[in-house]
């Protein structure tokens, strides 16, 4: 049965999942992936064929607050728990630590989880990135989203573009006549920007030739750094499966 002391802290994390649950619904929207992607037009001066960028603002806007909720009720989760396990939480001070250097840890870890029990403050420190992955921990991605969001500025979401291909082939003979592959860097690029341009080849001619377009890309974080180019909802999934694990293990220090 579940510790009467982390029923917050487990109330926060099945908010969380909502959140995400609720951004996954959102991404897998058919009509919302037809929103982002790639426009064309010929320009009439040169004839060349060129590429627009499609990314609304509003719409990876609204993906990017709904993962900062996700990520705010996952970090908050931890700081309920060491709120309601210190036998005297004292407010503006009690919380859960995240240090990075380790000669700085015991004197933070005493203002923070002052008379946490010994397996609890055990365990929270060799969570702490500086024993545990760095930048790489999911405990600093957590926390560094968290500040991120609460302090900075949005995580943001975003359509990521990474390749165009083009294949011409013959109407007639279904030939395959030539291929060409380009790749795409639009970092900072805003919606409606062009991103490539090109001269189709000698013998395209659009009666006789049909042109197919591949794409290649992946919405993703764009900021802050630790969580860049991952996508939102296979992320937030491990962070919150990490947050989940975390609270499961403190209850263990309870018994």
């Amino acid at each position: 049965m579940p510790c009467d002391l982390l029923i917050s802290a487990r109330a926060k994390l099945a908010r969380a999942k909502h959140h995400v649950e609720q951004l996954k619904l959102e991404i897998d929207i058919g009509e919302n992936d037809q929103l982002y992607g790639f426009t064309d037009r010929t320009d009439p001066k040169t004839g060349e064929y060129v590429l627009l960028l499609k990314r609304p603002p509003d719409l990876f806007r609204r993906y990017s607050i709904i993962a900062g909720e996700a990520i705010h009720q996952m970090r908050s989760a931890l700081e309920h728990a060491v709120w309601n396990m210190v036998p005297n939480p004292i407010q503006g001070f009690t919380g859960f630590p995240v240090v990075w250097e380790a000669s700085k840890y015991d004197a933070k870890a005493e203002k923070l989880i002052k008379d946490i029990n010994p397996a609890a403050a055990a365990y929270i420190k060799r969570l702490q990135p500086f024993d545990n992955g760095g930048d790489e921990s999911r405990l600093y991605n957590l926390n560094e989203m968290w500040n991120a969001d609460k302090h900075r500025l949005l995580n943001l979401t975003g359509f990521i573009p990474m390749g165009y291909m083009r294949f011409y082939r013959d109407r007639a003979t279904g030939k395959m006549l030539g291929n060409f592959g380009h790749e795409i860097i639009a970092e900072g690029a805003e919606n409606g920007a062009e991103i490539l341009r090109f001269q189709h080849p000698s013998f395209y001619e659009p009666s006789k030739v049909e042109m197919i377009e591949n794409y290649a890309y992946t919405l993703g974080f764009k900021n802050p750094v630790c969580a860049m180019g991952q996508p939102p909802v296979g992320l937030l999934l491990n962070l919150l499966g990490f947050s989940e694990k975390v609270v499961d293990d403190l209850e263990t220090t309870l018994s």
